[in-house]
């Protein structure tokens, strides 16, 4: 009996010890994969802060332009024809 319970340990830690260099690659291979994507959300994100810091500037644009009607009309200009 004491020598069923000895290869029993033994086997458990042969699967153990056999498994565990592959764990070793799966996890090496999954780090890779997150390391690229982290590289690829990185990039993404520098287009996209791009893509924002253009329309924030057309906003700006756009906020001067309102300033400069209100400011038209607080001046009491009149609008007498459109052409």
């Amino acid at each position: 009996m004491r020598k069923i319970q000895i290869l029993a340990v033994m086997t458990v830690i042969a699967t153990v010890a056999a498994c565990a260099p592959q764990s070793a690659r799966q996890a090496q291979g999954d780090l890779a994969t997150t390391s690229q994507s982290a590289g690829t959300a990185s990039a993404q994100t520098y287009a996209e802060r791009e893509r924002m810091a253009a329309v924030a500037k057309d906003i700006q644009f756009d906020i001067q332009n309102i300033k400069e009607i209100e400011a038209f009309f607080d001046n009491e200009n009149r609008v007498v024809t459109f052409e």
